[in-house]
């Protein structure tokens, strides 16, 4: 299920935690989410094609540096959520 290069535990996890996120949200939250993932994360075309690459932020290229923001700021998000 990884793509090239990722470690498939980290597409293992982030559909563990899409199931605690989404899957109990009323129908109507669920499909504004599905929209919101749609275009940003499965679309073919880049979401951002009107604003410049340098400003694409976690959207970008995924270099070392942005999957490593990323992944300290999924496991910030976690360590929060596990806080209740």
């Amino acid at each position: 299920l990884g793509g090239a290069g990722r470690d498939s535990g980290d597409s293992l996890g982030a559909l563990f935690h899409a199931i605690l996120a989404y899957r109990d949200l009323p129908r109507r939250e669920r499909a504004n989410w599905q929209r919101l993932l749609d275009h940003y994360v499965f679309a073919d075309e880049h979401p951002l094609p009107h604003v410049p690459a340098g400003r694409h932020g976690v959207l970008g290229s995924a270099n070392p540096a942005t999957l490593q923001r990323l992944r300290r700021q999924a496991r910030a998000h976690l360590r929060d959520e596990g806080a209740d």
